[in-house]
């Protein structure tokens, strides 16, 4: 495992499921993505306070296009705006 990008930030949270939303509050957050030997497959860690979410990204090895993501039900958008600096293609997540 390898971190490729770390960021941190403050931010309001919210606690999302089939169920619907609630408000966490406004936290100190940070989000670093780790690569595998596996090339289509990225990990975001999701620290928002004292709680960690794991985000698993499936993208495209050729295009960077992001496929499937898995661990949460909607991708913070600061991961977003970090994987489009980083050239994935993530109309998928958005």
């Amino acid at each position: 495992m390898k971190s490729l990008k770390k960021i941190e930030f403050d931010a309001e949270c919210y606690l999302e499921g089939s169920w619907g939303s609630r408000s966490l509050g406004r936290r100190n957050c940070s989000l670093e993505i780790f690569s595998f030997d596996k090339k289509d497959y990225i990990q975001i860690e999701f620290c928002a306070g004292e709680d960690v979410e794991h985000i698993g990204i499936w993208y495209n090895e050729n295009t960077r296009e992001i496929l499937d993501y898995d661990g949460v039900f909607s991708v913070p958008q600061e991961a977003v705006d970090m994987l489009k600096g980083m050239g994935f293609c993530t109309e998928a997540i958005e």
